[in-house]
């Protein structure tokens, strides 16, 4: 009955304020056009990329979020050209937002080693629940849920166009960039109830390096220890992964920590993720598990995520032409 009165607050806040849910990936590195419309071209030639997300998998219906991507390196023209499609499903009520975006970035050369590259994300979206399964506060009585549906005043959906924004630096060892989502605020609100419901502008700084790297030339068997982090602002909230991967080719090991280990107001712990990913040839799998540590923990079973990349046309690095891929992690 907790989880069942749980799914209904949740419910209850998406029916009064629109749909709210950000759709997040454990494995940030491995969506790059989700994380920054800056990684588009990025890698040596094609590349297609799909993940999968299962949030709270103990709680029946909750979020399932998927990611796919396609992007190619125009390398002559400095220039990178991809397309994102992400969707988010939540719950009983088939609450559910897909997004597709087509995306452009363009490398700077400022030094023969360093690299800045903005790029930007326009975005059509469509947010739509299943009126008929929503129960509003006038449904509930003290003995639990009362048969009916207050769906009136509702929309089934919302349309709406997006703007992302973004610009990362990169180096041999090190790279870190920010990127600012829903710079056009658009109206998701499915509901006449409190007029407008506005998406606010959400900042994220990441960023990493190898601390340890090193590479036998004659098997190209890569080794090395790599720290990352991926801060991000929306209003209030905020939220904060730290850890580090170990690679050594073809197999890749990470963990870090998501919360807000310091300060009063904002102190807070989410999860610990774990992951594991492989490399064979020009695919690369990885598998995280998110560990809950707040609140919550014994209740929604953590999350469970799976990604995958493939890369294709790929292009040998011409040193004239000053150019590099990104040395973050797969995963």
């Amino acid at each position: 009955m907790k989880k069942q009165y749980l799914i209904i607050i949740i419910f209850l806040i998406f029916e009064f304020k629109g749909f709210t849910q950000e759709v997040h990936f454990s494995q940030f590195f491995a969506s790059p056009l989700y994380l920054a419309p800056s990684f588009a071209g990025t890698s040596a030639g094609t590349r297609i990329s799909y993940n999968f997300r299962d949030q709270w998998p103990a709680i029946p219906k909750t979020f399932i979020s998927t990611a796919f991507s396609i992007d190619h390196n125009f390398r002559n023209m400095k220039s990178g050209l991809g397309l994102l499609v992400f969707a988010d499903q939540a719950g009983e009520g088939n609450l559910g937002l897909i997004n597709a975006g087509l995306i452009y970035s363009y490398d700077i050369n400022v030094t023969p080693d360093i690299h800045i590259r903005p790029g930007f994300n326009f975005q059509y979206a469509r947010a739509g629940v299943n009126i008929g399964k929503l129960y509003s506060i006038k449904n509930i009585g003290s003995g639990g849920l009362i048969s009916g549906s207050a769906a009136e005043k509702s929309y089934d959906y919302r349309q709406y166009f997006d703007f992302t924004f973004s610009t990362i630096a990169y180096s041999k060892l090190f790279w870190g960039g920010i990127t600012l989502d829903h710079l056009f605020m658009p109206d998701e609100a499915l509901t006449t109830i409190g007029s407008q419901s506005r998406i606010p502008v959400k900042i994220s700084i990441y960023g990493g390096g190898k601390i340890i790297s090193m590479e036998d030339f004659h098997s190209k068997r890569e080794e090395s220890l790599s720290g990352v982090f991926l801060f991000r602002k929306q209003q209030i909230n905020t939220q904060l992964d730290l850890g580090f991967y170990w690679t050594r080719t073809p197999m890749i090991i990470g963990m870090y920590y998501r919360g807000i280990p310091f300060g009063k107001t904002l102190k807070s712990s989410d999860a610990i993720v774990f992951l594991v990913g492989y490399k064979i040839e020009d695919v690369s799998v990885g598998y995280s598990y998110d560990y809950t540590i707040s609140s919550l923990a014994g209740t929604t079973g953590g999350a469970h995520e799976i990604s995958v990349i493939y890369e294709f046309n790929k292009v040998p690095r011409v040193k004239k032409k000053k150019w590099a891929p990104v040395p973050c992690p797969t995963f």
